[in-house]
C-alpha cells in the first residue's frame, strides 16, 4: 500500500494510507483469490440461511408478503361483491390490477382470466384459506 497525502483545510497536509495498492489488486492476494468460496459452497450457505429464516418465521408465526397479498386480494374482491353494483366494483379492481401486471410484462388476457376465476370462486361468506398446520392452527 502506498502512503499519500491529502490536503485538510487550507494549510494542513496529513498522510493517509491508500486502500488501493500499487498493483490494483484491491488488497486481495493471489492466495486469497484462490481461497474464495466455490459456487456450490455459496449456494449451500444460501440454502442453509434461507432454511433458518423460514424456520424462524414459522416459530414466530410471521406471514410473508404472499400471505398478506392473498388476504388483501380476497378482501378487495369480497368487498367489491358487497357493493350495490358488484360487477362495476369488480371491474375497477380488475382494471387496477391489470394495469400494473401488464406493465410488468404479464399477458392482459391471461391476467384478466385469472382475476375473474378468483372473483367467481371467492365467496364473501366463506374463507378460501386453509388452516396453516405448520403454525399450529
Amino acid at each position: 500500500m502506498q502512503e499519500t497525502y491529502a490536503l485538510v483545510g487550507r494549510r494542513n497536509i496529513t498522510p493517509f494510507v491508500s486502500c488501493i495498492s500499487a498493483d490494483n489488486t484491491h488488497g486481495s492476494t493471489k492466495q486469497e483469490k484462490t481461497m474464495r468460496k466455490s459456487r456450490k459452497q455459496k449456494l449451500e450457505n444460501q440454502a442453509r440461511r434461507q432454511s433458518n429464516l423460514r424456520k424462524l418465521s414459522r416459530e414466530k408465526r410471521r406471514p410473508n408478503r404472499d400471505d398478506l397479498a392473498r388476504v388483501l386480494l380476497w378482501q378487495m374482491i369480497t368487498a367489491a361483491k358487497g357493493r350495490l353494483r358488484p360487477e362495476k366494483a369488480l371491474s375497477k379492481v380488475c382494471d387496477s390490477l391489470l394495469t400494473e401486471l401488464v406493465q410488468q410484462g404479464f399477458s392482459e388476457h391471461e391476467t384478466e382470466q385469472v382475476f375473474w376465476e378468483l372473483a367467481k370462486k371467492y365467496d364473501p361468506a366463506l374463507s378460501p384459506f386453509r388452516p396453516k398446520r405448520h403454525l399450529g392452527v
